[in-house]
């Protein structure tokens, strides 16, 4: 078998290359590729890390926003949030990115 021969086909017409150009309307702000990404990880660390995820869903504290690189718009729209648990939280900044 030749080295360049494939073993398998992958169909990429149903997996399309996310566009890091492309933004999502949430709340009814774009946010980048990139910074959904940072909320993403934001969110994974509250899930992993209790004391992380009170500093987050209960004090809102901007220091942890900061720290992922959020824009200042971004910091203060997830500190307007009114959520009681990260359950709630994350309900509230999905809420307008679900089609």
């Amino acid at each position: 078998m030749a080295l360049s021969e494939r073993l398998y086909q992958v169909d990429r017409s149903t997996h399309p290359k996310p566009d890091p150009f492309k933004k999502s309307l949430w709340q009814g702000y774009c946010l980048t590729a990139h910074e959904m990404t940072q909320i993403d990880k934001l969110m994974g660390r509250a899930l992993l890390d209790r004391k992380f995820c009170d500093r987050l869903v209960q004090t809102r504290d901007h220091a942890i926003f900061a720290e992922y690189g959020l824009s200042p718009e971004t910091q203060t729209w997830l500190a307007s949030i009114q959520a009681a648990n990260l359950t709630e939280f994350a309900r509230a900044i999905t809420a307008d990115n679900v089609r």
